[in-house]
């Protein structure tokens, strides 16, 4: 599926972020359309790719089951800086780069925390098959968000590709930095290969 970029999140060096969470689902019926979109009310069990455990909701398409996480933003490190520094938490950037998420304001990874940027969100999406539950590693997602209670039009999210520093490729998956003001009703949008996956976030 060929999608036209819209307004984008900047994107910035790497170095802070993600989606860590407490499920909270504000899931709807949201089809959004699209050939081989589907709802969330209708989405498939997988053990490679379980809820979030934060701000989390799960749908699929034909091909592919997808769970959308918000949360906390983490420490950020290049493939060369996990080499060197050996950290123990946080994840590894293995494409793409790390937003803000501040459309007015970028800055540099971890030079601001969770606390002094309460709006900021990490907002990631990782996909399986539903053919064989396989995590899928190598795609390029076009994620948008949707702030439906300021009645905005959808964000395109600059797509970065991750993984936790102490995790194999089964965890890696795919998304960005984002404002998501608290009280809000959002919807996220994920493409794929012709198909489109939509979840609705409620952020308590």
């Amino acid at each position: 599926m060929s999608v036209k970029p819209r307004r984008a999140y900047p994107v910035v060096g790497a170095v802070a972020i993600s989606l860590a969470l407490v499920a909270c689902s504000g899931s709807t019926d949201s089809s959004s359309g699209v050939a081989g979109a589907s709802s969330p009310s209708e989405a498939v069990s997988s053990a490679n790719c379980p809820p979030g455990s934060d701000l989390t909701d799960t749908t699929h398409t034909d091909s592919f089951i997808m769970v959308v996480n918000a949360g906390d933003p983490v420490p950020m490190y290049s493939k060369k800086e996990a080499e060197a520094e050996h950290p123990k938490t946080g994840e590894v950037m293995l494409g793409g780069s790390m937003s803000s998420g501040d459309m007015d304001q970028d800055m540099d990874m971890g030079s601001m925390s969770s606390m002094e940027m309460p709006d900021q969100r990490h907002l990631t999406v990782r996909i399986c098959s539903t053919d064989t539950d396989d995590v899928i590693t190598d795609a390029s997602p076009v994620i948008s968000i949707t702030d439906l209670t300021e009645g905005g039009e959808a964000m395109d999210v600059p797509v970065a590709v991750m993984k936790g520093v102490k995790a194999g490729p089964e965890d890696i998956h795919f998304g960005n930095d984002v404002s998501m003001p608290s009280g809000h009703r959002y919807e996220v949008a994920v493409g794929l290969n012709g198909e489109t996956g939509t979840v609705i976030l409620t952020r308590p």
